[in-house]
């Protein structure tokens, strides 16, 4: 679908702008906020995609660990 596309782009622009060592930590927290929204399986796959993000956008770091 075009709009979750455009939502992914937004995401990667949003996460450019955010310097390069505090992206994680900010994934960190926003995956955080997103699992006490979001029970059980659907909570870690949210927090396994806030993990990947930066590799999926092509930024740097590649991968974040939380």
């Amino acid at each position: 679908p075009r709009r979750g596309q455009e939502a992914f782009d937004e995401c990667c622009r949003e996460l450019r702008i955010v310097d390069e060592q505090c992206r994680c930590e900010l994934l960190a927290e926003i995956a955080r906020e997103e699992q006490r929204q979001a029970r059980g399986q659907q909570g870690r796959q949210m927090q396994q995609r806030a993990r990947d993000l930066p590799s999926m956008c092509g930024i740097r770091p590649q991968r974040c660990d939380f």
